[in-house]
């Protein structure tokens, strides 16, 4: 199945993948991070909360300060940031 996934055109047209989903489960975070890895994509990742519950359970840690949009495009263009989970006990990808 990730043959299939690296081989759609689609993903030519991204710079970044979700590689981590604060919902998603340990398999289909790691699926997206392998395909991550295998299209050579930074990940990012976010708490994808549709109760409050789930919110800040992942984040994108950016490696620089941000103090306006122009710096938050330069970093995410410039792959200088990582998906982190924020749940405890749960291992990131």
């Amino acid at each position: 199945m990730l043959e299939r996934a690296v081989a759609d055109p689609f993903f030519g047209l991204c710079e970044a993948i979700e590689g981590l989903n604060g919902r998603g489960s340990v398999e289909q975070n790691r699926y997206s991070a392998d395909l991550g890895a295998s299209l050579t994509l930074p990940a990012t990742a976010g708490s994808d909360a549709h109760r409050v519950a789930q919110l800040g359970t992942a984040a994108t840690e950016f490696h620089g300060k941000i103090e306006c949009v122009a710096d938050l495009i330069r970093l995410l263009k410039s792959g200088q940031y990582r998906p982190v989970d924020l749940r405890a006990g749960v291992p990131g990808p």
